[in-house]
């Protein structure tokens, strides 16, 4: 059942053009600790809701925009961000 579900979802992403992306959790935790930023702050910060600040986090792949206002919200390049294999 998730398998299919995540399959719809890069589905729907290519389908707006995006490409699903992965931030790095690591990074993203020592950048929210940094600014002394909760979960629920970054949200708001970045226009997006606390669940998907919480996937990111647990390492969950998401759009390049969504990934992008976390990015601004942190006041970090994207690209920093981005998780390197």
């Amino acid at each position: 059942y998730i398998k299919i579900q995540i399959n719809k979802l890069r589905l729907i992403l290519k389908q707006k053009g995006e490409n699903p992306m992965r931030i790095d959790p690591k990074k993203l935790v020592v950048a929210m600790l940094d600014r002394d930023l909760n979960q629920k702050e970054l949200a708001e910060k970045a226009g997006i809701s606390r669940v998907t600040v919480n996937s990111v986090k647990q390492g969950k792949t998401c759009s390049e925009h969504t990934a992008e206002s976390i990015a601004k919200a942190l006041g970090m390049p994207l690209e920093e961000m981005k998780e390197t294999n």
